[in-house]
């Protein structure tokens, strides 16, 4: 066998290690950012705060949202929906990228943002 397949294992192994280390700063990151938001959740009261928390957790696996949508996963009305929407918004949890007035549609973007790096 011809070639210097140590130095490709050494290159291959040296990209796993990156890589890992690259995934495990991304879920410390996402853990704070989780951390951050859900202590903003806490001064949220009455009957919408079992909503926005709903809300908030399927934000995570559902970073990009319309209301129509998310109040039909998470089973809630659409009204409610749109309130938790406000109040995620009013926090900066949540920001409309759609720049329409109906069909609006939002982004948990500190969390793409997160998502999204080291990925140019």
């Amino acid at each position: 066998m011809k070639g210097h397949y140590e130095a490709w294992l050494l290159f291959f192994i040296e990209g796993i290690i990156e890589s890992t280390q690259h995934a495990l700063d991304c879920i410390d990151a996402l853990l704070a950012l989780r951390d951050k938001n859900s202590a903003l959740l806490s001064n949220i009261k009455g009957k919408q705060k079992t909503t926005v928390c709903l809300l908030f957790a399927y934000l995570e696996s559902h970073p990009i949202i319309d209301i129509k949508q998310a109040s039909a996963a998470i089973k809630k009305t659409f009204n409610a929906v749109a309130n938790a929407v406000d109040a995620l918004v009013d926090l900066g949890i949540l920001k409309q990228i759609s720049g329409q007035k109906r069909y609006r549609t939002f982004a948990y973007e500190d969390y793409l943002t997160i998502l999204r790096d080291g990925s140019e």
